[in-house]
């Protein structure tokens, strides 16, 4: 008669580096979309100040500068969290002061679009265009 006392621990053994191997590749293939780097990227659209002006967005490695007519009329430090940017004022022309503003930030088929989540500078919050900025 064969002893299956003995074989018990091999099969636990088993079963548990199956539910190892499961639970990673698992883990593995559940990770959220990677966050896209907006930093040397360069954008062009519209901006509404308050009329329309064609203006390009240079993202530098912590800082956002628009662009209009070939001069930085606005520059601002930005933050990117998940889907989420943070940009408060450092110089420019806008009336905002040291308010901070979030916005939901998508980059889709080479058109970045921010919608607001926050704003307590209401120029800037009316500002984005909903279409978006294309990649330069």
């Amino acid at each position: 008669m064969q002893n299956y006392s003995q074989l018990k621990p091999a099969k636990s053994g088993y079963a548990a580096m199956v539910l190892l191997v499961t639970g990673i590749i698992a883990c593995i293939s559940w990770q959220t979309p990677a966050q896209v780097s907006l930093a040397n990227t360069k954008w062009a659209g519209t901006i509404f100040a308050p009329e329309p002006i064609e203006v390009v967005f240079d993202f530098k490695k912590d800082a956002l500068v628009l662009v209009y007519n070939d001069k930085d009329i606005e520059s601002m430090a930005y933050q990117l969290k998940g889907d989420t940017i943070t940009l408060k004022k450092l110089k420019g022309a806008s009336p905002c002061a040291d308010e901070t503003g979030r916005y939901l930030y998508k980059v889709e088929k080479d058109v970045l679009t921010l919608k607001v989540i926050k704003d307590d500078c209401e120029t800037r919050s009316t500002a984005f265009a909903p279409e978006g900025y294309k990649k330069q």
